[in-house]
C-alpha cells in the first residue's frame, strides 16, 4: 500500500497490516493509513458502450520517488511519548528557559547579571572574590603618597624657580616668573591625576590598587569599571557630595561605615555601580 505524506509530497509504501492505523513519516507529520479495500465487486453485465473520451490532462510534476520506510517497528502504533510537545531548541547566544511554569522569557547570556561576561574576557561575578577592607585602605594612602609625591616635587621646583628668578627690581617675581611657578605647580597637580585616571580607565586599577592587587569591576557584569564609574562618579560626582559642609561630613563617614558591613559596598560603590575584587 502507498500513501503520500500531505507535508513532504513523500510517498510511503507501508505494509497491508499497518491499514487504518496510525503511522509517522519520517518529516515527522503523522497521518492515518486508510483502511483496506473490501473484496472486489461482481461484475455485472452491462450493455456495451463506447468508451468515453476524455480531454487530455494537464501535464503535471512527476511525483517524488517512493521511500520503502517498511523497518521493523516504523510504522507501530503511537506511544504517549510520540504525543509528547518537541521541545524546542534554543538560539545560539542564549540560554535555557529556567523557569517553565512561569513562561519564563529566553535571557540573553550576555546582559546584566547573568553572569556571562566572561565571553567579554572577564569573570563571572559570582566566582570574583572581594578585596578586603584592610587592602582597599592601603590602595587608598598609597594613591594620596603617590599625589603627595608628585604634586610635592612640581611645587619645590616652583619655589626654585622662584627664588632663582624671582627678585626683581622691588624684590618681587616679575610676572613671567610668576607664571612659570604656576604653570609648573599646576601641571604636577594634572600629571598626579592623570596617571590615576589613565589607569583605572584601561585596566579599573589606581597605582594604590595595582600595588595591592585589587580592581574595579562592574557590580552587575563583571568587565573592567570603565572612565565614567571608575573615575568620574567615584571621585568626582562623590567628592562633590563628601564636599557639602556638614552633610559631606557625614556622608564620609557612613561611607567608611559601610566599608566593614557584609560585601564592603561603599556608598561610593553604590553609586557607581562597582565593586572592588582581587585582581
Amino acid at each position: 500500500m502507498k500513501i503520500k505524506c500531505p507535508a513532504c509530497s513523500n510517498v510511503l509504501s507501508i505494509p497491508d497490516a499497518a491499514a487504518g492505523k496510525v503511522v509517522k513519516c519520517p518529516c515527522g507529520k503523522q497521518l492515518r493509513a486508510p483502511a483496506a479495500a473490501g473484496p472486489p465487486a461482481a461484475a455485472t453485465p452491462s450493455a456495451t458502450r463506447p468508451p468515453a473520451t476524455r480531454p487530455p490532462s494537464p501535464a503535471r510534476r512527476p511525483a517524488a520517488a517512493p521511500s520503502n520506510f517498511d523497518g521493523d517497528g516504523f510504522f507501530d502504533e503511537l506511544t504517549e511519548s510520540d504525543l509528547q510537545p518537541v521541545k524546542a531548541v534554543n538560539k545560539p547566544g542564549r540560554a535555557e528557559v529556567r523557569d517553565h511554569s512561569a513562561g519564563a522569557k529566553l535571557l540573553n547570556q550576555y546582559s546584566p547579571g547573568s553572569g556571562g561576561a566572561a565571553a567579554a574576557g572577564g569573570q563571572r561575578v559570582a566566582d570574583m572574590t572581594l578585596a578586603t577592607p584592610g587592602s582597599r585602605i592601603l590602595a587608598t594612602l598609597l594613591d594620596g603618597l603617590m599625589y603627595a609625591v608628585i604634586i610635592g616635587a612640581g611645587f619645590g621646583i616652583g619655589i626654585a624657580i622662584l627664588a632663582i628668578f624671582g627678585a626683581g627690581p622691588n624684590g618681587e617675581p616679575s610676572a613671567g616668573v610668576f607664571l612659570a611657578f604656576n604653570i609648573v605647580t599646576w601641571a604636577s597637580i594634572a600629571i598626579a591625576y592623570l596617571i590615576n585616571i589613565v589607569l583605572i580607565s584601561k585596566s579599573g586599577m589606581s597605582v594604590g590598587k595595582k600595588a595591592m592587587g585589587i580592581r574595579m569591576v562592574n557590580s552587575q557584569t563583571g568587565v573592567t569599571a570603565s572612565f565614567a564609574d571608575g573615575w568620574f562618579t567615584r571621585n568626582v560626582v562623590f567628592g562633590f557630595l563628601t564636599g557639602i559642609p556638614v552633610i559631606g561630613f557625614i556622608i564620609a563617614i557612613v561611607d567608611l561605615v559601610y566599608l566593614f558591613m557584609d560585601g564592603h559596598e561603599t556608598l561610593h560603590d553604590k553609586l557607581a555601580k562597582t565593586m572592588v575584587v582581587q585582581n
